[in-house]
This record gives structure tokens, C-alpha cells and sequence, in this order.
């Protein structure tokens, strides 16, 4: 992947993006099912892993995006009550459980790139 970024966050948040996906490549679409991580909520597999941090990075760019247009951010999101950070990975975690492995790296892919677009407005 290659981005001409300027700001620091940027260049972070892509050099953690390809250590992750590095890491992500090891696995086959069947390990990446696996429980075998201790995860936000228990045991987790890689694709939850990918699902946390698709969750996660929607729900930044939906808080900057209301903001950016005026309106009042709720957080942390709609559809959530509390900060109860379990419930909230379970509900990501099963949102992508039927999810492929190469849609999930596609589409945190595309979070990524949203978030250092962000990053880079001045």
C-alpha cells in the first residue's frame, strides 16, 4: 500500500495497519476462526480481532463525521447504552461473524483508509 501521508498519526496508523495485516496473512481462513486469543469479552479469534477494529473504526469516523457536520456526537454509539466495552466487541464480534476473511481485511481496509483521511485534513 502505498499513501503520500504528511501528518505523524498517519504514518502510525499505517505502519500498525501492516504489522497487523502481516500478522492476519499467517492464518488461513479456517484458523482465523479459531477462539484462541484472550480478547475484549473472553476468547477471541483473528476475524473477531477484524471485526473489533472495523467496529471500533466506523464508530470514530461516525463521531467525526457528526461533529464535522454541527450535530451532537452520541457516544459511544447508537444501539449502545453504556461504555460496557464486552457488549459492545460482542455485538461487533457477531455483526461480522458470517463475515469472509478476505471481506473483513477489505473492509478494514477501507476504515483505515477513512481514518488517515481524517488524520491528514488540516
Amino acid at each position: 500500500m502505498s499513501y503520500r501521508v504528511q501528518a505523524p498519526l498517519s504514518h502510525s496508523i499505517l505502519e500498525e495497519y501492516e504489522k497487523l495485516m502481516d500478522i492476519v496473512d499467517q492464518f488461513s481462513e479456517d484458523e482465523c476462526r479459531e477462539k484462541k486469543f484472550e480478547g475484549t469479552g473472553g476468547e477471541v479469534s483473528v476475524a473477531d480481532l477484524l471485526a473489533y477494529q472495523i467496529g471500533w473504526g466506523k464508530l470514530l469516523i461516525g463521531w467525526y463525521e457528526t461533529g464535522a457536520d454541527g450535530r451532537e456526537v452520541i457516544m459511544p454509539g447508537a444501539g449502545f447504552d453504556s461504555w460496557d466495552y464486552s457488549s459492545i466487541a460482542e455485538h461487533f464480534y457477531q455483526q461480522y461473524e458470517n463475515t469472509s476473511l478476505a471481506d473483513l481485511k477489505h473492509e478494514f481496509l477501507e476504515v483505515v483508509e477513512k481514518i488517515v483521511e481524517i488524520a491528514e485534513i488540516e
